[in-house]
């Protein structure tokens, strides 16, 4: 009984938790170059249950029949990098990736220490000082690793991430289109060594091995997440019945180990 409480215990906090990374994917269902999440459950050790003797036998040396696993855990959360579908929005800092990469950009903590992020969202902006930067005011970084600055004249960005500036004033036609940085834009080899880290963007690990970029820039599109609503909702459902499940298993068991105690005992 006390074995069915802990199971059934166990039960609902992991169905919270595939709960809260639902509820994660539909929040961010239209966030430009968010990428779907998917909990990974494992089961408890059955070297807990099984006897110190041995998997045949008990504590007491009695042969054991079969296993009773005590539910299972979400392990870690899988990411799943495939590409979202391209929407058209007006604007050339408004950027999508064609085939795998990222944007790098730069974040600056509470101490004032910057960390090199990566993101599939491309919606960019300028700032006062006319830096390009993405809608949380992260800086995008280079291909050298610093700033973009963008001075006046007609925006545009090529398939390679490279910021050109037209000048309206400009004498020649050639002298008119001046380029003014390029965006740095990596691939890594194995993307499942990133993980999460906040605003829509992913930290590297000792694993992460970054390759060259070999995708195309699109520019006036952002990338959907690739998140279905529809799955999502059936997921939610499937969740909630499964912790209410757990829940009346829990209340069984608790009425049981009452009546134990308070009938049985007494006889």
């Amino acid at each position: 009984m006390i074995r069915g409480l802990y199971a059934s215990a166990v039960g609902m906090q992991t169905n919270m938790n595939r709960m809260d990374v639902v509820s994660n994917n539909l929040a961010n269902v239209d966030t430009a170059g968010f990428k779907r999440e998917t909990p990974i459950q494992r089961s408890f050790s059955d070297e807990l249950m099984r006897a110190i003797g041995g998997p045949s036998s008990d504590m007491l040396g009695n042969p054991v029949i079969g296993q009773v696993r005590l539910g299972s855990f979400v392990d870690e959360v899988h990411v799943d990098f495939s590409t979202g579908t391209l929407r058209q929005v007006y604007g050339p800092l408004n950027l999508a990736i064609s085939g795998e990469g990222f944007f790098a950009v730069s974040m600056t903590d509470r101490n004032g220490e910057t960390t090199e992020r990566f993101t599939r969202n491309g919606a960019f902006t300028l700032d006062q000082n006319r830096q390009l930067r993405t809608m949380e005011g992260h800086l995008v970084l280079s291909a050298t690793g610093g700033a973009i600055t963008v001075p006046d004249g007609d925006i545009s960005v090529d398939s390679r991430g490279r910021v050109f500036v037209r000048d309206p004033d400009a004498d020649l036609a050639e002298e008119a289109l001046q380029q003014v940085g390029a965006i740095r834009i990596v691939n890594f080899e194995n993307p499942q060594s990133l993980r999460q880290f906040g605003d829509n963007t992913f930290s590297t690990t000792p694993e992460s091995v970054q390759t060259a970029f070999a995708g195309t820039v699109i520019s006036g599109y952002l990338e959907n997440a690739n998140v279905n609503p529809v799955r999502e909702m059936v997921d939610m459902i499937a969740i909630q019945r499964a912790f209410e499940a757990n829940q009346r298993v829990l209340t069984i068991a608790d009425g049981t180990l009452q009546r134990a105690v308070n009938d049985i005992a007494r006889r």
